[in-house]
């Protein structure tokens, strides 16, 4: 199924084809290999693509997008609309750059164009058009901006300039915002100019690309060419790490960032081609050996995925680095919160798990629509950044903005008070240029009163809670908002599951609180975990697939240990 507007916008093509013309300045890097196909490989070599050569008749936009402050040309994702329809020209000039996204199997296919920043783009109109409205956006730290321009018969050239202008920049204040969850091939290294680019254009300083195979893909998919530091990309800023979802139909997925080299056999369960039916090496045994290999390691889609999902079980028994609580429609917060209640320290994550779901509206960038910003200090490399996470300091976002303080320390730090309590002074905000609708303050993961105050100042959505808080157990806080719908997510999303979320979200890391000592603990929470934990177990007695009796058992004993674990949490 093509989208509505991608369809009605092909009256202006000269063609509908399945693949990427060779206007693209992307090479096979950014493409994925079973899905696309390049006409003449040399003509579409990073940063080679061949200008447009319309004919006199045909109208012409040369579109410049520039920061406000500077005036200087910047890399910026922009969207057309022709006559109030969509247009996806199916050529730029070497100034754009123009990228065709298609998962096959999900029927979902997604042009998006950027300008690079080094000159006017050529756009190329249809000969019919009479009014061109552009769109333009660089991520959620900039304002989206419109132009709308009239096209008069009597000329076929027409010069359009966007301003961007920043309202927020997290990087100047030492946050790292990054992708952690992307699927496209990396088949040469001559390609990461143009995803550097794309990550510049969607406001984005990481994007972690994982390899995986099966699932909704037969065989090996999200190739990259190498791991490590040899498969790390960066212009000094930017970086890209590439990285592996090992999954299993049963026990559920993983994300293995920034490790060394790939853990075989990438799917377990009988997932892929070539399948390997038993359900085992235990994820948690891929865990520890991704810490082991200089990654980080963690739970994707909340732990949602799989027949019966070992997520608790990896947790409680320490070998997961970060939770993904966000990615695409989903947002998980259930078991992320249980898990922390019964003491357990687990950072959150996200990532869009493109190409899934692609379909964007205007103000949202294509990469990072989903992300997660980590407190580095400013520091883009991949070890800064591993660090951040695995303390914590980080955020996780669709669109608003978050800043989080208790007693003036941020996400990922601990506070510690005397047996008889105290109070603590909460001050948040959560913003956003498109707009909010919700903020909440929350303690162990219930909703704590506060009162919020609501602002809006030159265009600019500010909540804001300044709370005092009376603390007489331990716990953890953090702050959640949401902002406006996303109509293009809503229209995707055939299941409605308990995780799914089409609106714009936002979460903080969390403050630990420590009271006279005493850890975090939760009785009901811990009992839920452990009935959990025996449920899932019984299912691997009875029902998993294992080539040797002493697999089975060893699975077993994981699941007595962390059910243990849980016991003296109660």
């Amino acid at each position: 199924m093509i989208r509505r507007d991608e369809k009605k916008s092909q009256r202006y093509a000269t063609s509908h084809r399945m693949r990427v013309v060779a206007s693209v300045a992307i090479t096979l890097g950014a493409a994925i290999a079973f899905q696309f196909q390049m006409e003449d490989l040399e003509s579409v070599r990073a940063g080679s693509s061949r200008p447009t050569a319309p004919e006199s008749s045909r109208p012409v936009l040369n579109l410049t997008v520039i920061d406000a402050e500077s005036k200087m040309p910047i890399p910026a994702r922009f969207s057309i609309e022709v006559d109030d329809t969509a247009y996806y020209p199916l050529e730029l000039n070497n100034h754009g750059l123009r990228f065709v996204s298609i998962h096959e199997s999900k029927n979902q296919r997604y042009t998006v164009t950027y300008s690079r920043g080094t000159g006017a783009v050529e756009i190329v109109l249809p000969n019919d058009a009479q009014h061109v409205t552009v769109h333009a956006t660089r991520g959620f730290e900039y304002r989206p901006a419109s132009i709308s321009i009239p096209i008069n018969s009597a000329e076929n050239i027409f010069l359009a300039q966007i301003e961007l202008e920043r309202w927020s920049d997290l990087f100047d204040r030492g946050w790292v915002a990054s992708d952690a969850h992307i699927h496209y091939d990396r088949l040469q290294k001559a390609g990461d100019a143009d995803w550097l680019t794309m990550l510049a254009a969607d406001g984005l300083e990481q994007g972690h690309f994982m390899v995986l195979k099966g699932g909704k893909v037969p065989g090996i998919w999200a190739r990259q060419y190498a791991y490590g530091a040899e498969g790390e990309a960066t212009d000094g800023r930017r970086m890209i790490r590439s990285g592996e979802e090992y999954r299993d139909s049963a026990q559920g997925h993983i994300n293995l960032l920034g490790l060394d080299e790939v853990i075989q056999p990438i799917s377990t369960g009988g997932m892929g081609e070539p399948p390997v039916r038993e359900n085992y090496p235990p994820l948690n045994d891929v865990l520890r050996q991704t810490r082991r290999l200089n990654g980080l390691a963690g739970v994707a889609h909340g732990g949602s995925l799989g027949r019966h999902p070992t997520a608790t079980c990896d947790a409680t028994l320490g070998a997961v680095d970060f939770f993904e609580i966000g990615n695409a429609h989903l947002y998980a917060l259930d078991l992320w919160y249980r898990l922390m209640n019964c003491g357990f320290v687990i950072p959150p994550a996200a990532g869009t798990d493109l190409p899934n779901f692609p379909f964007r509206e205007n103000w949202q960038p294509f990469l990072g629509s989903m992300r997660m910003y980590a407190q580095t200090s400013g520091k883009p490399d991949f070890e800064s950044w591993k660090e951040a996470v695995r303390a914590g300091r980080v955020f996780i976002t669709s669109g608003p903005i978050v800043s989080f303080q208790v007693n003036g320390r941020g996400a990922g730090e601990l506070i510690r008070l005397p047996a008889t309590g105290g109070e603590l002074m909460i001050e948040a905000t959560i913003s956003s240029p498109v707009g909010m609708s919700a903020m909440e303050l929350i303690r162990n993961g219930e909703i704590a009163t506060a009162s919020i105050e609501k602002s809006n100042s030159d265009g600019i959505h500010k909540w804001r809670i300044r709370h005092q808080i009376q603390i007489n157990e331990s716990c953890w806080l953090a702050v959640r908002g949401e902002g406006v719908p996303i109509p293009a997510m809503e229209a995707s999303v055939q299941n409605r599951e308990s995780w799914i979320k089409t609106d714009a979200i936002a979460h903080s890391g969390i403050v630990r609180v420590e009271v006279g000592n005493q850890p975090i603990r939760s009785v009901n929470d811990a009992d839920h975990l452990i009935q959990m934990l025996r449920q899932q177990q019984e299912f691997y007695r009875t029902n998993g697939r294992y080539l040797q009796a002493e697999h089975r058992l060893r699975v077993l004993d994981l699941f007595d240990e962390a059910a243990s674990e849980l016991e003296k949490r109660r």
